[in-house]
């Protein structure tokens, strides 16, 4: 970078600030960001699907969402 000046230098910082921003969303879009949530909240979302195929009479308002994780073994 030693034969550039700072004008050509920020053109060259906004193109690739602009490319990483693209990688993102693409990225995102299928779906590459889901694994930043936390574990728990993903066992509660999946409780609540579980819940909703079994279709239990259940209101989900009042649901405690308690439960234990079996693990195979």
């Amino acid at each position: 970078m030693w034969g550039y000046d700072i004008d050509e230098v920020k053109i060259y910082l906004e193109f690739i600030g602009r490319e990483i921003l693209f990688r993102e969303v693409v990225l995102n879009a299928f779906g590459a960001g889901k694994e930043s949530q936390s574990g728990k909240a993903n066992l509660h979302d999946s409780f609540c699907v579980a819940c909703k195929v079994a279709k239990k009479d259940i209101d989900c308002a009042n649901c405690t969402k308690t439960f234990q994780v079996a693990e195979s073994g």
